[in-house]
């Protein structure tokens, strides 16, 4: 998985590229790869995981699996399974004009390219990742209440952690203070603790066979709930996209997806509360602006969660 950045705070999370995604093709010439920011450093830092390893990386243009001329993030490595990664945008820069950071109370818009990988005949594929703004900090990432240690899986280290416990200690283990933007790339509803976060999604059409597009609130207690039968935590998706152009694939394409985030503060809606836009495959790759393939907006019930 890789990210191309072009503004924004974000964390992410993958369980390792399948083995038949095309990462290495797709990063070995500026064809196959867009445009984004230079000197992506100087933007975004490597978060620094309490009990845990960060396997994310900077891949500067010519370097190491990058062919390219461009700037990219790799979240996880191909084939790394168990695996996951986060950056943040630097708030850290000595300049301060350089600092990277979202104005809750200006009207903010963020965008940047995404790849999911591919190939899911095998079944050997990630979790997925989120975009997340947060007010927790540079090390922000789910943790295991006693060890501290960060969790991947179907949390994608942004949820909760997966315990038999209340409501309220779920969402303490997740990211505080927190909205959340889930890419999904496998559907976590067997019959495990560990693997059971998308079974509300059953209500809709075979949610077992595609990718999805939500959003909670990772902090919040009420984003939580527990299944009545074997006591496994459940998280609350809202507004969920499973299809696109009647496509169910959404994700694992081994293409690169647009994303634009727009933030609206509550002294700009009709609401009088925040407002977060975001526009899904928005852009070509060589750049030039289309209609959306989604478009969706999300009201923010929950203020104190940002």
């Amino acid at each position: 998985m890789a990210f191309n950045l072009s503004n924004a705070r974000a964390i992410s999370q993958y369980s390792g590229l399948s083995e038949n995604a095309s990462l290495y093709k797709l990063l070995s010439d500026d064809d196959h790869v867009p445009n984004g920011l230079s000197d992506v450093s100087q933007w975004f830092d490597i978060a620094n995981l309490n009990n845990g390893t960060n396997n994310a990386k900077l891949l500067p243009p010519n370097s190491g699996s990058n062919f390219t001329s461009r700037n990219v993030i790799e979240i996880t490595e191909k084939g790394n399974t168990g695996s996951f990664g986060a950056v943040w945008s630097n708030l850290n820069a000595s300049n301060k004009a350089n600092q990277n950071y979202i104005d809750i109370n200006k009207k903010q818009t963020m965008s940047m390219w995404l790849l999911f990988g591919g190939g899911r005949s095998n079944g050997n594929y990630g979790d997925g990742m989120a975009f997340v703004l947060q007010g927790q900090g540079d090390d922000a990432f789910n943790h295991q209440l006693i060890t501290n240690t960060p969790v991947g899986g179907e949390t994608m280290g942004v949820w909760g952690v997966p315990l038999r416990t209340t409501v309220a200690e779920l969402a303490s283990s997740a990211i505080q203070k927190s909205w959340a933007l889930e890419f999904d790339t496998k559907f976590n509803g067997d019959n495990s603790i560990d693997s059971y976060y998308d079974v509300p999604l059953n209500a809709f059409p075979d949610p077992t066979q595609i990718n999805h597009i939500a959003y909670s609130y990772p902090g919040d207690s009420s984003s939580y709930t527990f299944d009545s039968q074997n006591d496994y935590p459940e998280l609350i998706h809202y507004d969920p996209t499973f299809k696109i152009d009647g496509q169910r694939n959404i994700l694992t394409d081994q293409q690169w997806h647009h994303l634009t985030i727009t933030w609206t503060p509550e002294s700009m809606t009709d609401t009088g509360k925040p407002m977060i836009t975001y526009k899904f495959n928005d852009e070509t790759l060589d750049g030039a602006p289309k209609k959306p393939t989604l478009k969706k907006t999300s009201i923010l019930i929950y203020l104190r969660c940002i």
